[in-house]
C-alpha cells in the first residue's frame, strides 16, 4: 500500500468479502516512484490504516535506487529515512513485524540493512546487479540458459543475401542454419548481424536481421550440422555461449532487461 486512498478502497473490498487484507506499507525514501513520503503527516495516515477493521499491516519496505553503485551515500541516506519513518510509526504504536529494504546490491555489500527480510532479485539468476559491486564477496552461478533446436540447414551461394533487407550477403558459399527464436520470444533485433550461438562447441555468428520468430546463423564451421542440433543461445558462462550479461552489453542495456524479455508466454520454460 503506497497511499491512504488505496488502503481505504482495499479495506472496503476486504470487508465485502469478509476477509482481512494483509499488507506491506511502501515507503518513499528516494526512488521517487511509489510510497508514503517519510513525514509526520504520513505516519499519521499509516496509523489510521493500522486501525482499519479489515486490514492487517504485516510489514513495511522501501527500494534502493543507487545501492549498486560504488558510492553508497544515497543508499545510506535512503536507509536512514526508512529507519526514521519506522521510528515515527513506533511512536504511534503501529507495529511493523517485517521491515525490508535490501535488494541484491544491498544484500552483497550492506548487511547492516538486512532488517527482518531481504529481497534478492537478479542474484537469484546468478548475475551481479552491476559491475560496481563487490564480485569477490559472493560467487554466483548463472542458472538461466536459453537453448533452441536448429530448424533448418541449407547451403547458399556467394552473392546470396540472408533475412530481411539482406543485411548479410555471402561472399562465399555458406551453410545457413535457422534458429526458431525471434524478437517475439524476447530475442532482440539489436543482435542482428552481431550476436552468436554455440552449436557443438562452435561459435556460429548471426547472419542478417533477427526476424519475429526466427534468426539465421552461420554453420559453416560446424561438423555435419543437422536439423535438431542444439543451439545454446544464452549460456551459463562455461559453455562458450553469450551470457545474458554479454547480450546486455551488446544491446547497451542491463541483464535485468535481457532476462525479463524471456518472460513471454510463448517461450517454453524448464525448471531444474
Amino acid at each position: 500500500i503506497y497511499n491512504y486512498g488505496h488502503a481505504v478502497r482495499l479495506n472496503e473490498a476486504a470487508k465485502k468479502l469478509n476477509k482481512k487484507a494483509k499488507i506491506h506499507i511502501k515507503v518513499e525514501t528516494g526512488m521517487n516512484r511509489l510510497g508514503f513520503l517519510p513525514t509526520e503527516e504520513n505516519a499519521d495516515y499509516v496509523a489510521k490504516i493500522a486501525k482499519m477493521e479489515n486490514i492487517k499491516i504485516e510489514g513495511a519496505f522501501s527500494h534502493q535506487a543507487k545501492a549498486d553503485e560504488r558510492d553508497k551515500t544515497t543508499a545510506h541516506m535512503q536507509a536512514g529515512r526508512f529507519i526514521k519513518f519506522m521510528g515515527m510509526l513506533e511512536e504511534r504504536n503501529v507495529e511493523i513485524p517485517v521491515k525490508h529494504i535490501a535488494n541484491s546490491a544491498t544484500i552483497i555489500e550492506m548487511p547492516e540493512y538486512y532488517f527482518d527480510m531481504v529481497r534478492p532479485g537478479i542474484i537469484l539468476s546468478g548475475f551481479y546487479p552491476s559491475d560496481e559491486v563487490d564480485t569477490e564477496k559472493y560467487k554466483f552461478k548463472i542458472c538461466v540458459t536459453l537453448k533452441a533446436k536448429v530448424a533448418n540447414v541449407k547451403t547458399i551461394d556467394a552473392g546470396e543475401g540472408v533475412g530481411y533487407g539482406h543485411l548479410y550477403k555471402a561472399d562465399k558459399p555458406v551453410v545457413v542454419g535457422t534458429i526458431p527464436l525471434g524478437y517475439a520470444d524476447g530475442y532482440s533485433r539489436l543482435l542482428s548481424n552481431k550476436g552468436y550461438v554455440v552449436i557443438k562447441g562452435v561459435k556460429c555468428p548471426i547472419l542478417g536481421k533477427v526476424c519475429m520468430d526466427q534468426f539465421m546463423v552461420d554453420l559453416s564451421n560446424v561438423d555435419n550440422p543437422q536439423i535438431g542440433d542444439i543451439a545454446i543461445v544464452y549460456g551459463d558462462g562455461t559453455d562458450g555461449a553469450m551470457t545474458a550479461e554479454d547480450v546486455a552489453n551488446m544491446r547497451g542495456t542491463i541483464s535485468y532487461e535481457v532476462l525479463t524479455n524471456l518472460a513471454v508466454r510463448r517461450l517454453p520454460k524448464i525448471y531444474v
